[in-house]
């Protein structure tokens, strides 16, 4: 079932939960840079522990343009620093007077994206198909979309089923663990799973182990055997709604891109022309190819280059 969709007002009005999904959308959904599975668990204590911080945290980074990058960052670091800047900045009597109208534009963003509308006339795959080749210039009468020959790897008892639990089970499985980080870096061999909601870090060796499985449940995905839009991936084979969640929906992506058996049919900057959602291709022919993974001292320079969006998985 699809989650409850937000309404614009005061976070003061808000329940308890509905403020930790608004917050907890804004450190997950606007994050830059690679976050392991253990920062979030230590995001969601400090809600518990203190959510007006968390809060007043939000509004500096939305008034500084840096949105969580910079408590990703304290969560890294120094934190008690961080705190006392936040206190210091959100306690300033000029914060204070710009106070309200940050909340407001702050919380209209977040919920924004939180519902996160469909277009208002959905385009349909030919439509999207024919926008991409008008953009380019392109006789869409002469163009064949590649249909890829699924592999029928999933007998009709299998006991891997295609649910939110179970993409969740692999996903936490896969992402690095606090043991592992040396300095908030990978410590281990790392893959980049790149979503379209965020981009993480999982360990190279557990996502291998894991590969069968993710083949096995982005294989049950309805469309999949074709170039298809992300918009489809909450629906299987067989018609059933397997999620609601677009977060959810993500972590498969980012499982599925980390192992290069699903790829971006458009870079990034032409999903505007799609409608805001990018279409999706099933690579087969990576399915029995060893995982592209870094060194941990590669770790910089994968971050730095992500954060330019000029980062290449098969570069060495």
């Amino acid at each position: 079932m699809a989650r409850e969709q937000l309404k614009v007002k005061l976070f003061k009005e808000y329940t308890k939960d509905e403020q930790i999904e608004l917050m907890f959308h804004w450190f997950y959904y606007y994050g830059k840079s690679p976050v392991s599975f253990a920062e979030m668990d230590r995001f969601k204590k400090l809600m518990d522990e203190d959510m007006d911080f968390v809060k007043r945290a939000a509004l500096v980074a939305w008034a500084r343009e840096e949105m969580p990058q910079s408590l990703v960052n304290a969560l890294r670091g120094d934190f008690e620093k961080y705190r006392e800047e936040i206190i210091n900045v959100s306690t300033t009597l000029e914060f204070e007077d710009y106070e309200d109208r940050l909340e407001k534009e702050l919380i209209a963003e977040l919920v924004s994206t939180y519902n996160n509308p469909k277009p208002s006339v959905p385009m349909s795959d030919d439509q999207i198909m024919d926008e991409v080749c008008r953009m380019f210039g392109i006789d869409s009468s002469n163009v064949q979309v590649l249909k890829v020959s699924a592999k029928d790897i999933l007998e009709e008892n299998s006991d891997v089923l295609l649910t939110s639990e179970r993409v969740h089970e692999v996903y936490r499985e896969c992402l690095l663990k606090d043991e592992e980080l040396v300095d908030g870096e990978p410590g281990v061999d790392f893959t980049v799973g790149e979503g379209i909601m965020r981009t993480v870090v999982f360990n190279s060796e557990r996502l291998g182990k894991n590969k069968d499985t993710i083949i096995s449940m982005i294989d049950q995905l309805d469309g999949i055997d074709e170039v298809s839009s992300f918009v489809r991936f909450c629906m299987d084979k067989n018609g059933r709604q397997w999620t609601g969640e677009h977060a959810t929906m993500d972590e498969l992506m980012q499982l599925g891109v980390a192992t290069d058996v699903i790829q971006y049919a458009l870079p990034r900057e032409l999903w505007p022309v799609v409608g805001g959602v990018p279409l999706v291709a099933r690579i087969h022919e990576k399915d029995n190819e060893e995982l592209i993974s870094h060194k941990p001292k590669e770790f910089k320079k994968v971050r730095a280059d992500l954060s330019k969006g000029i980062y290449r998985r098969d570069a060495k």
